[in-house]
């Protein structure tokens, strides 16, 4: 299976949870509530993302809990996922632009080296 159908399947399986946990039968859909809720709940995974790997910090030798840390990177590709969602994006756009944007990034740092 390839990236971008592993990618499909998780995003149209959280779409299928989601429709089970909220009041939201058609989704994509923009809902601004939950669309607000998985935007503040980005802050908390993405908080325990730093918690598990600490070694950014300087002048400290913190921990590092690889496992921990791939769980709360999965956590944080969920709720961008269910961010996506609830702003009424599907797969296909969100795929689309993101490849659009990297090529961008790409020509922009070949202007750059070039200057």
């Amino acid at each position: 299976m390839s990236n971008y159908n592993r990618l499909s399947y998780m995003f149209d399986a959280q779409v299928k949870f989601q429709k089970k946990i909220s009041s939201c039968a058609n989704l994509p859909a923009y809902d601004k509530e939950n669309y607000k809720y998985h935007l503040v709940a980005m802050l908390e995974e993405l908080g325990e993302v730093l918690a598990s790997d600490k070694r950014w910090k300087t002048y400290r030798n913190e921990k590092y809990d690889e496992k921990n840390k791939m769980e709360e990177l999965a956590d944080v590709l969920i709720t961008f996922m269910n961010i996506c969602i609830f702003s009424g994006f599907d797969i296909v756009d969100i795929m689309d632009i993101t490849g659009n944007k990297i090529i961008e990034n790409m020509k922009r740092l070949e202007i750059a080296n070039n200057n």
